[in-house]
């Protein structure tokens, strides 16, 4: 007697093996291959420059040399092609130099070129993202949600919650958004008379907010909250710890505050100060204020969850 199980249980299970990771395959594909997730049928040329060489690239930079001096828009798309291929990237700032262009902290929507070809022609172009759709959110805040690793913050929430990102601007995953560099809860008052409305609203901010006194900041929390009060889901993170201790004392001033709003209304708290406070190394980087990937994504996760 054999143990062996038959030819119709061994071909069974490879077709029960086989559909698994084809479902796996499908339902991680947009994430695995980012490209797929936008629009190319209406891709649209906004500006041609023409004949363009590249001087040096990597996965996250690229210098190109062109005609004429560009002005660059990083809330935009760019494209190198020639007669066999095309490329496309994001970039979060640029350094123009004459006709020397070089771009920064950049994210290539398809492969990287060829090193060892230089000459492409070189266009701007508007490339929008299928977003999958579902609630309207709109991310709004400072610095916290806008520079260095806070590029994932709404590519990990897009993949964890469905939802519609909507704002004037556009992150280097081209995702929309509210958020400015050095925003204040003073000028985000201001800042909503030209937002559009959103069924939720995700707010991070108060960095940049050291020169107003405690009581300005609650009028000023007051009054934001008092805007978005049609809102279905209203959800604010705290500021996180810092290993500067001017700047960690005042942080938790400051989440005293959005407590204290949150406990006369129905927002929502995500708490980035506890969340990171017990391992710091691992969630804030080394300049002592600014978050890493890993915060990202936990606060992504944590925010998802007060969204349902």
């Amino acid at each position: 007697m054999t143990n062996f199980p038959t030819n119709k249980t061994i071909l069974i299970t490879f077709f029960v093996i086989v559909s698994w990771f084809g479902f796996k395959f499908i339902n991680n594909a947009n994430d695995l291959f980012f490209q797929l997730n936008y629009n190319w049928d209406k891709e649209e040329t906004l500006k041609e420059y023409g004949n363009a060489t590249v001087d040096s690239i990597n996965y996250n930079y690229i210098s190109i040399n062109t005609t004429s001096k560009l002005q660059p828009n990083p809330k935009n798309t760019y494209k190198l092609y020639n007669d066999n291929d095309s490329y496309y990237f994001r970039y979060t700032y640029s350094i123009i130099k004459e006709t020397n262009n070089k771009f920064y902290g950049v994210e290539w929507i398809t492969d990287i070129p060829n090193s060892e070809i230089s000459s492409y022609v070189f266009e701007e172009i508007n490339l929008d993202l299928n977003q999958k759709g579902g609630v309207s959110t709109i991310t709004i805040g400072d610095n916290y949600l806008l520079k260095n690793e806070a590029k994932y913050f709404r590519k990990f929430l897009a993949k964890q919650e469905n939802i519609f990102f909507k704002g004037k601007s556009k992150d280097i995953f081209n995702y929309p958004h509210e958020a400015i560099k050095n925003n204040t809860s003073k000028k985000i008052i201001d800042q909503l008379e030209c937002i559009d409305f959103a069924d939720n609203y995700i707010l991070f901010f108060g960095s940049a907010d050291k020169a107003m006194s405690f009581d300005e900041i609650k009028k000023n929390l007051e009054v934001i909250i008092g805007k978005l009060e049609n809102a279905k889901k209203i959800v604010f993170i705290t500021l996180p710890p810092s290993t500067i201790k001017d700047i960690d004392d005042f942080n938790k001033n400051y989440n005293k505050v959005i407590k204290e709003i949150a406990e006369k209304s129905s927002i929502k708290i995500v708490d980035s100060y506890t969340l990171f406070k017990d391992d710091v190394q691992k969630y804030i980087r080394k300049d002592g204020i600014s978050l890493s990937k890993d915060a990202y994504y936990l606060l992504a996760k944590k925010v998802s969850e007060n969204l349902i």
